[in-house]
């Protein structure tokens, strides 16, 4: 498994740090406090941030970096646990819908961290497995057609989905975070994201 812990971490961390630099001249004001804030911390800290990914900057730095590694790995997709990248560990933090040639309506998932795709049944929680269609529901908005929400009435988790079929140029991972309406709708109904995507939302 490709995870961040198994990355040159030390050799990673002058990279990081120049990256945070540039941050603090085009970010936003809470973006930059955010980068000072890690530019100020110890090694030890630091090392710990990039190997856990976890925060807005050390995902932005990493994702670019894992997805070229991810893409350069001829691994045929052998995960028997659809909640994690077979590639990195990750959790996926969208599906999607397409057709393909042996499959109409194929479901997907992308990682969060490396943006990896594996298919997933069509009628399944991402995060219980479960597969009774009582228990599994899809909530639309009429402002965003071809991205739902999923929710699982057994453990409470959501999972938005992005219908490649009815709009062949959407983007899963830039729609996702364009939709933020759905996660606060799901907030406030008491879902639980499976994943939390690069803003933290």
């Amino acid at each position: 498994v490709l995870s961040p812990k198994r990355l040159p971490v030390d050799k990673l961390l002058l990279l990081f740090e120049e990256f945070l630099r540039r941050v603090l001249g085009v970010g936003t004001d809470v973006i930059a406090a955010g980068a000072r804030s890690l530019l100020g911390a110890t090694p030890t800290q630091m090392e710990a941030t990039l190997c856990t990914a976890e925060g807005f900057h050390a995902r932005a730095f990493l994702e670019p970096v894992m997805t070229t590694l991810a893409a350069n790995i001829s691994e045929p997709n052998i995960g028997k646990d659809p909640k994690h990248c077979y590639i990195c560990g990750s959790r996926p933090v969208v599906s999607f819908l397409q057709d393909l040639p042996d499959t109409l309506g194929s479901r997907s998932l992308a990682c969060s961290l490396c943006s990896t795709e594996w298919r997933i049944d069509r009628l399944r929680c991402v995060n219980c497995g479960e597969t009774n269609a009582d228990q599994l529901l899809v909530h639309n908005a009429e402002s965003i057609p071809h991205v739902r929400l999923e929710e699982c009435r057994t453990c409470r988790s959501y999972l938005k989905t992005v219908d490649l079929r009815e709009r062949g140029d959407a983007v899963p991972i830039v729609d996702e975070i364009a939709t933020i309406e759905m996660d606060l709708w799901a907030r406030d109904e008491g879902l639980e994201k499976l994943q939390l995507n690069i803003l933290e939302l």
